[in-house]
């Protein structure tokens, strides 16, 4: 009996650990980002018309901020792309790096 409960505590360790889940999800995240980001960018140039639901004086704000938002999502995944490269081939040592470049490419578009 104590052997069948040490088996499972070992199994379930081996499965709920981190390293065996952290490269697939930083990938399902960047896709995540690419999606979302390229279907704004999709419905932003496609023009004011995809808006329905906004005034017709707004129209080409809302074109506007649906282009921000997909360059700033896409962004965001391509920082997260290269920090989850970071941390797997040199343990991290530019991150702080990458997320001050990230933050200055990113500013300007969110101001």
């Amino acid at each position: 009996m104590a052997r069948v409960a040490y088996d499972l505590r070992v199994q379930h360790r081996r499965f709920a650990s981190w390293t065996s889940w952290h490269p697939p999800i930083d990938l399902v995240l960047a896709i995540i980002f690419f999606a979302y980001g390229f279907a704004l960018l999709r419905l932003g140039i496609s023009g004011a018309d995809g808006f329905g639901a906004a005034r017709l004086a707004d129209a080409d704000r809302t074109r506007n901020a649906a282009i921000v938002a997909g360059l700033v999502l896409i962004l965001t995944g391509l920082v997260d792309l290269l920090l989850a490269g970071d941390f797997d081939f040199y343990r991290g040592t530019h991150s702080a790096l990458i997320v001050a470049v990230a933050n200055m490419l990113s500013l300007p578009l969110i101001a």
